[in-house]
């Protein structure tokens, strides 16, 4: 727990880094892209303010879990791991992290709630960016972004296009 941190935000922190942990791998990135939802996403800034020291009331908590996909007050929830809070070595941008895919016993995290893709798993994109180390794997990152937006713009216009259907 954090300086002045009350228990129900210490937790939340807690929670949220689970989730993260749990989803996308431990990935900040993948976790920012999911919660994008064509208008608005969070942003780096305010989730490492969030798992570090900024204030992380109730209705933030709310609204981060519709961003994020996550069942209704998942944050509120015990934290199932105590280890998962945040802790320095989770916060320092250049900690490594160990590799969850380095134990082919080991299975790769879960696919983010609603994961669309069949032939790009979460796990193939977090060892790539891994492989590809902190600079080469955020530009990359950045061209699958801008490759999927340009994708989904291209089905958005043919929706558009299309007639409407009636409710028959």
């Amino acid at each position: 727990m954090l300086p002045n941190d009350d228990p129900a935000i210490a937790n939340r922190r807690a929670r949220l880094r689970e989730w993260i942990d749990t989803h996308f791998g431990g990935s900040l990135t993948l976790f920012i892209a999911s919660t994008n939802n064509g208008e608005k996403q969070i942003n780096q800034g305010e989730l490492s303010a969030l798992l570090r020291n900024k204030t992380f009331g109730e209705r933030r908590a709310r609204s981060l879990e519709v961003m994020a996909h996550m069942p209704p007050r998942y944050l509120e929830e015990p934290a199932k791991n105590k280890q998962t809070a945040p802790t320095q070595a989770h916060l320092a941008r250049d900690t490594p992290k160990a590799n969850p895919f380095a134990d082919p016993e080991k299975a790769a995290p879960k696919p983010p709630v609603g994961w669309p893709f069949s032939k790009v798993s979460l796990a193939r994109i977090v060892e790539l960016k891994k492989q590809l180390g902190a600079r080469a794997g955020v530009t990359a990152m950045q061209d699958i972004d801008e490759t999927l937006d340009l994708v989904v713009s291209k089905w958005e216009r043919r929706v558009a296009a299309a007639p409407a259907k009636s409710a028959a």
